[in-house]
């Protein structure tokens, strides 16, 4: 539960920002999140990275399943389509490296508060 009078974040995507001091997190959270009050939370909606092959296959299976037609876009991507998910994708962080983050930042509490498949909501709170 977010404290009442602090700030908060819920971002979705990149880039995400810490909605008191606007500096960038992520890769930088350390000095970003430097700058935020104790109490402070983070949460973060994001897709992420499976490390394992074969949890990706059955995460891109069961997305098929639920969206056959989202799967026929995906399997016949024009180039251009093609390069523009290409370049997307190749942000995307596996989950562990995204906690780290937070960790280093300084942040407790973290943990991964929901997850379906590729998607989680996670984050931690700053202390004070």
């Amino acid at each position: 539960m977010l404290r009442p009078g602090r700030s908060s974040t819920c971002t979705r995507g990149a880039p995400r920002y810490s909605l008191t001091s606007r500096l960038p997190c992520g890769a930088s959270a350390n000095r970003s999140w430097s700058h935020s009050p104790g109490g402070s939370w983070y949460l973060n909606y994001d897709p992420v990275r499976a490390e394992d092959p074969v949890v990706t296959a059955t995460w891109e299976r069961v997305n098929d399943a639920r969206d056959p037609e989202a799967a026929a876009k995906r399997l016949h991507r024009s180039p251009e389509e093609q390069a523009l998910w290409d370049n997307h994708v190749r942000f995307i962080s596996p989950l562990p490296q995204q906690l780290e983050y937070l960790r280093l930042a300084g942040f407790q509490g973290i943990d991964v508060y929901w997850k379906q498949l590729d998607y989680v909501i996670y984050g931690g709170c700053r202390p004070g």
